[in-house]
């Protein structure tokens, strides 16, 4: 059986509907991020107890609760495999408020709830940091703590004053929000964040690279990074973002293998030509790779580059991350004898035709690079089509491409050529990306898409070392020049941003994109260096020496000090007026005298019991009960009367 409720703390209908309407506005960002069962559960729960609100029923009892929590915590473990983790414990909470709200019948039952709503609020950081979702959760928190503020109210509030209040209390705390975000000592490494879901999935490029799964990726507009160059900037064809370099061929996929991430570059890249400055904000992938323009030269200090010459963070991205780099567009790779091998690496038994075509082609030329633009010039001169929709190729997919569909997407032209190469004994290998972005005019930055996701080959040759060479160039140039969408037919379907807009709607994305950009460098990614950055426009230099430590406890303990004694003084009982103050006194007189005074004894009565039981003082007593009742119910303030109402309890009793 519960516990039967104080009807005093008895929660009220209206408190029941705005505290269900809070845990509703909290719980609805999370459904996207959680499994599909669980905002349906979460949305069934609230359902029924509003249900039971509206019909004025009693709440379910503990034994039908119990095994629909221990349900909550076995679908959570088989959906997750665990219990914990951003994902599953997010998951299993959001579920444990739904069924809490069953179980709420007092005041003190709902201030639990709203303190519940209010860790819900701060889970959404585990999600994202966007500036939509900070303007998202201020209005939440405004709802919840309009809920707490109604709880607390001695008289009903309407729901108007309620925001109002929440607003102005919300309003009031974010200076306090805004220094504590600049000031505080920042640490190193993310802040939001918890050990890494297995079951989380990550929109971006893989390790591997097969007929199709390039041009998917193509279709989606996410964002992949943003770009801005200290100055001037690279023509379109000259931005190719180096990813992950496959070595490995199965006949059906290119892999990386395990040996590029494990030894560093064999070789210094040796720079020809122009360098870059630019700073990178990377979206999070759950990956190692940080993206830079073909190729680095100097890297951030928490970074490397591995054999590919592909840049690897410490750690994986998961979070937005921010770093400066410097490319050279022109450069020369050397390259080991372990790598030529590698390069010439072909499975056995696969595409008998392209390699026959290979071998022809060869003996025609028999210098490399003659025979890397007979086959560049073959994608050109034949009918081959570049398109988001290539067929299905069979077990040699190589022969199927170049001997059936001709039809094909980056990675099909890319793995196409490497294989040629490597049939006439060129060494070669896959490099994966992106390729190009899209300029913002408004805020002087590249956007790098999904949709640029792209494939390109190196080949060895002898006098060059390792070169950049991008079939997709010959059949598309559009794609390398200008963008995805002017090389593709107007049959290919591509998401609304990606296809052509008109100049307002194209300006309008652009703008609101450099406000999510400026949010991200000023406030998701204000990190250490820009915290002193900042501080030392104030002639600060370090947040964390012993002698800025010091100044800050002692700093803060002054400005405390006011705070302090303002609060001490705010709970100090008020100073009575000096019409009660002498009537306290006289009954402390009394009490001496043996005539005590309950609190509830109205002063009418004490006279007339005080003058019955001391006859001998009944004038004094009489004389001062007249003036009290005169000056505190009768008159207006009387400064003469209330010196004689003091000056006679003091005479009292008299001698």
């Amino acid at each position: 059986m519960s516990q039967p409720v104080n009807p005093r703390d008895q929660l009220g209908l209206f408190h029941t509907w705005w505290l269900l309407f809070a845990a509703a506005v909290c719980l609805a960002p999370l459904a996207p991020h959680l499994s599909p069962w669980a905002p349906f559960a979460t949305l069934g729960l609230l359902a029924w107890r509003a249900w039971l609100v509206w019909q004025h029923r009693p709440l379910p009892h503990k034994w039908l609760l119990t095994p629909i929590t221990l349900g909550t915590a076995g679908a959570t473990l088989l959906s997750y495999g665990t219990l914990f983790g951003r994902l599953a414990g997010v998951s299993l909470f959001a579920m444990l408020v739904a069924l809490k709200l069953m179980e709420t019948r007092s005041r003190r039952d709902a201030v639990l709830v709203v303190l519940l709503c209010y860790f819900l609020i701060i889970t959404q950081f585990l999600f994202g940091q966007g500036m939509l979702s900070a303007l998202a959760m201020a209005v939440q928190l405004t709802i919840v703590t309009a809920a707490l503020h109604g709880l607390h109210s001695v008289t009903p509030v309407t729901w108007r004053i309620r925001l109002k209040t929440a607003g102005v209390l919300v309003a009031q705390g974010l200076p306090v929000m805004v220094l504590l975000f600049l000031l505080f000592p920042r640490i190193q490494g993310p802040l939001w964040r918890l050990p890494d879901d297995k079951s989380a999935a990550a929109t971006g490029l893989s390790d591997t690279m097969s007929p199709g799964n390039i041009a998917e990726l193509s279709q989606s507009a996410d964002i992949a990074f943003r770009v801005t160059f200290d100055s001037g900037r690279p023509m379109q064809s000259q931005l190719y973002w180096r990813g992950p370099v496959l070595w490995h061929f199965d006949g059906r996929t290119w892999h990386q293998g395990w040996l590029s991430n494990k030894l560093p570059p064999p070789h210094p890249a040796t720079q020809v030509g122009a360098e870059y400055n630019y700073t990178v904000t990377l979206e999070p992938h759950r990956r190692d790779w940080l993206f830079a323009m073909d190729l680095p030269t100097r890297l951030p200090d928490d970074a490397r580059l591995n054999a590919d010459y592909q840049m690897l963070n410490k750690g994986l991205v998961a979070e937005l991350k921010r770093y400066t780099v410097r490319s050279a567009t022109r450069y020369r790779l050397a390259a080991t004898s372990t790598e030529i091998k590698r390069g010439l690496q072909l499975p056995a038994n696969f595409n008998p035709q392209s390699i026959a075509f290979a071998q022809k082609l060869r003996e025609q030329h028999p210098q490399p690079a003659a025979a890397v633009q007979a086959v560049l010039r073959h994608f050109n001169q034949e009918q081959f089509f570049y398109t988001l929709q290539p067929p299905i190729l069979g077990r040699d997919s190589v022969d199927d491409f170049l001997f059936g569909s001709r039809r094909g997407f980056c990675e099909h032209y890319a793995g196409a050529f490497v294989f040629l190469m490597r049939a006439m004994q060129i060494p070669a290998r896959v490099v994966t990306g992106y390729q190009g972005g899209e300029y913002n005019p408004v805020g002087n930055y590249f956007i790098i898409r999904q949709s640029d996701a792209h494939a390109w080959a190196e080949v060895w040759l002898q006098d060059q070392g390792w070169v950049r060479v991008d079939p997709t160039a010959s059949v598309a140039r559009e794609r390398i020049e200008q963008s995805l969408a002017a090389a593709l037919p107007q049959s290919d379907l591509l998401p609304f941003t990606l296809r052509g807009q008109p100049e307002v709607l194209r300006m309008l994305r652009y703008g609101l994109d450099s406000m999510v950009n400026r949010w991200n460098q000023w406030v998701v990614g204000y990190d250490t260096q820009r915290q002193a950055n900042l501080l030392r426009q104030f002639g600060i230099e370090d947040m964390l020496s012993a002698r800025m430590v010091g100044s800050w406890l002692i700093g803060g303990a002054l400005a405390g000090l006011p705070v302090l004694l303002w609060l001490w003084l705010r709970g100090r009982p008020p100073r009575p007026s000096p019409v009660i103050g002498a009537w306290q006194l006289f009954r402390l007189r009394l009490a001496k005298l043996g005539i005590h005074s309950p609190p509830h004894e109205g002063p009418s009565h004490l006279i007339e019991r005080a003058a019955a039981t001391l006859p001998q003082f009944a004038d004094a007593i009489h004389d001062i009960g007249r003036l009290y009742l005169h000056l505190r119910y009768l008159s207006e303030p009387d400064q003469q009367r209330t010196r004689e109402l003091i000056a006679k309890v003091r005479q009292f009793p008299p001698r």
